[in-house]
């Protein structure tokens, strides 16, 4: 897969490099981080990256940080509550998925 840019804005540049590989850059060009998400079943890669999950409940943390701040917000409020509620599908995913006898494989 070719690189390309997904969201460029003022401050970041988020540049997808793989299926499951994104790399964050300042607006001068700067390399900050990358993310590399799970690339497999772990039952059969091992653990590789970072879940969709573990990622929202890190945003969730983040968020949750500013909250006890004067930077609190309502828009933050319903982010973290929109989050939470991406976590428990997650959760729900696997407990689908373990119940149907395919947890860790990557099978439908």
């Amino acid at each position: 897969m070719s690189e390309h840019i997904i969201k460029p804005d003022h401050v970041v540049e988020i540049r997808k490099t793989s299926n499951t590989k994104y790399d964050f850059y300042t607006s001068d060009k700067t390399h900050l981080f990358g993310i590399q998400f799970q690339d497999g079943a772990r039952g059969e890669t091992g653990v590789n990256g970072i879940t969709v999950d573990g990622l929202f409940i890190a945003c969730i943390d983040h968020l949750m940080s500013w909250q006890s701040t004067d930077l609190a917000c309502e828009h933050n409020t319903r982010i973290i509550a929109l989050l939470e509620q991406a976590v428990e599908e997650c959760h729900l995913r696997h407990v689908d998925r373990a119940a149907r006898g395919v947890s860790g494989q990557a099978k439908p």
